[in-house]
């Protein structure tokens, strides 16, 4: 399995059900723009400075935007 569907699977299971459609939507944009190694190497970084993963994705898709 590659990082990104560990990351992807990882998120789908921590994050609150209410955040399910906000995190779909953008793993859907993150992947039309092909930017899953980007996204991977800053999910690592945030999370090893104590990010939770939901806060890792909002964190890198108000820096792609």
């Amino acid at each position: 399995m590659s990082k990104y569907n560990i990351i992807r699977e990882q998120l789908r299971v921590e994050a609150d059900k209410k955040y399910q459609g906000t995190i779909e939507t953008y793993l859907l944009d993150i992947e039309r723009r092909s930017m899953q190694d980007e996204f991977c190497t800053q999910y690592v970084k945030l999370l090893d400075v104590g990010f939770h993963p939901y806060d890792c994705l909002l964190a890198f898709m108000k820096g792609v935007k």
